[in-house]
Parts: C-alpha cells; structure tokens; sequence
C-alpha cells in the first residue's frame, strides 16, 4: 500500500491500483479501501476509473461506496458511466464477465464452472 501512496507516474499507479486489488483479501478491506480515496481524487480520469474496474475484482463495500461516489460526483461522464455499469452488475448479481465456449462464469462474488 505504501508503493501506491507515494506512486507519481499514471501508468505505475494504474499497475499497482490493480496488483492491490488482485492481491487483497477481506482482511486488507479497509486499508484498500483508505489507499483507494487518495487515487480516486487523482485528476487523471484513467487513474480514477482504475477504482471502479479494481473493484470489479476486489468488491469490498468500501470500495462499492467508493465507486458510487464515482458514479454520483465525478467531473468526466464516461468515469461516471462505467461506475453505474459497474453498480449494476454488483447489484444485481448478475455475471459480469461470461465465457461460454469454456463453461465459465465470473461473477461480482464468485466463480462458476459449468462444465462443458
């Protein structure tokens, strides 16, 4: 988390947003979600829609909140866009990501293997 805080460069903070996200479990939930705030008022709009899709992968509340902060507050229309895309799949516990040709689902809490 330390890396992310003191992170200057766009694409360095776009590769640890995600490498946090990928590696957190519940337990790191509220510092996650702490570190988040700082990059989610980054004036670079690609670093705070970076939250929105790290959150697609880590759906910690906190950072559900977040994105709904995103979606209600942000400056750009499309950061705003992909924030409510996001709420809706998480809401509605639909699949957000689906590969049939393999017999996979991806959902906001879960993976499903169907077999094939």
């Amino acid at each position: 988390m330390n890396a992310l805080n003191g992170a200057s460069a766009r694409n360095e903070k776009l590769a640890l947003v995600y490498a946090v996200a990928l590696a957190a479990t519940e337990q790191h939930g509220e510092p996650v979600t702490q570190a988040f705030q700082n990059v989610a008022r980054d004036p670079d709009p690609a670093v705070r829609q970076s939250v929105i899709v790290a959150t697609g992968y880590f759906p910690y509340p906190g950072l559900v909140d977040l994105v709904r902060q995103l979606r209600d507050s942000d400056p750009v229309d499309h950061v705003r866009k992909n924030a409510e895309i996001l709420l809706n799949g998480l809401s509605g516990g639909n699949r957000l990501y689906d590969f049939p040709f393999i017999g996979l689902s991806l959902g906001a809490s879960s993976c499903q293997f169907r077999g094939v």
